[in-house]
């Protein structure tokens, strides 16, 4: 099905199709819900634009199940804005003992930037099979991803600006297999399974690439025999140069708090027409403060009080500003008492 709708006064064109397909009564059939193969998204508006064939997130590629047990996906990206670069599956982070493998979580984090990627996975997953008193279960996967992205000026500590003139590549493979195998009797007549052998393997590369380039490899597995009585677990790991120390932009001072209250509140009622507005700081007003910045640096500021007024229907009121002795709280003593009826504004 397809839906497409376009803005005239905005120009912005935008439409979705969906595809979904089950053959052979579920022989070969869609990877979504209600056998939907996946989405197709257009963009186009002034200044803005792109393409998805299905997105880097596995519930949402493009993805084909065959006789229940085997699934292939892929996707592609490409426009003005496109997600974020997708972690391996969780089964490969297991098999090498729960590490984290996110390595692009902080490139991630920052602001959508345009560029391309696609990629690709195909994994089977047996389920719980058996024969005769055996059983078991066996699942493998492997899979690629690539992207290209515009980060802007993000800028790496040390070696200015990432990747060549914002412009950053990312690239990972990877494959995973896991098998059990045991055996199921009965016991005064409850069934119970005895795992004879249980063994997983994955193996893992990703990069990021250039200025700066990163490169790491990591291969391990485990092995459980007999109930555990004889098991084992490997790693092995090897990384190639180094990563981006990213310099959080903007100023610290971005999130320093520096009007503590002011009275009366705001929409607050029934105010009496003699009341002094005051304004309460947590800073003292004109005095040379430092901190340490996001990148370390040290940061002066001193804080000045701009205007601090008083207005009655658009007409500003004649006051005496005042402050206490450390300049934290300033008062604003009008001439005379506030007019009754209108809306006041304090600021």
């Amino acid at each position: 099905k397809a839906n497409i709708n376009y803005d005239f006064e905005n120009r912005v064109l935008h439409g979705t199709f969906d595809a979904y397909m089950n053959v052979a009564g579920g022989l070969i059939k869609g990877g979504g819900p209600g056998n939907k193969v996946g989405n197709v998204t257009l963009h186009f508006a002034p200044g803005e634009w792109y393409i998805y064939i299905g997105r880097p997130e596995p519930e949402n590629r493009f993805s084909i199940e065959i006789l229940g047990i085997a699934r292939m996906d892929a996707y592609f990206v490409m426009g003005s804005v496109i997600p974020d670069f997708p972690a391996p599956p969780d089964e490969v982070s297991e098999i090498l003992g729960g590490i984290d493998l996110d390595f692009m979580g902080d490139e991630n984090a920052l602001a959508d930037g345009g560029g391309v990627g696609f990629g690709a996975s195909f994994r089977v997953d047996t389920g719980n099979i058996s024969f005769l008193i055996f059983y078991g279960r066996f699942r493998a996967g492997l899979g690629f991803d690539i992207m290209l992205k515009n980060y802007g000026d993000a800028e790496c500590k040390g070696r200015g600006v990432l990747g060549v003139n914002g412009w950053y590549a990312s690239a990972q493979a990877y494959a995973y297999f896991e098998g059990q195998i045991g055996i199921q009797i009965k016991i005064f007549g409850k069934r119970k399974k005895i795992p004879i052998l249980e063994i997983g393997a994955a193996v893992v590369a990703q990069a990021k690439l250039p200025n700066p380039t990163w490169v790491r490899g990591i291969v391990g597995g485990y092995f459980r025999a007999l109930g555990g009585l004889v098991k084992g677990r490997c790693k092995f790991e090897i990384t190639i140069g180094e990563e981006c120390d990213l310099i959080q932009k903007g100023s610290v001072l971005e999130s320093i708090e520096v009007l503590a209250e002011i009275t009366p509140q705001e929409n607050c009622r029934d105010v009496s027409v003699f009341t002094v507005p005051q304004a309460v700081f947590n800073f003292e007003m004109e005095k040379e403060y430092q901190t340490i910045g996001y990148n370390d640096e040290i940061v002066k500021f001193k804080i000045v009080l701009e205007e601090f007024s008083i207005d009655a229907n658009g007409q500003q009121v004649t006051t005496d500003l005042n402050w206490n002795d450390d300049h934290t709280v300033a008062v604003l003593k009008p001439f005379d008492v506030l007019p009754p009826d209108p809306e006041i504004d304090c600021s």
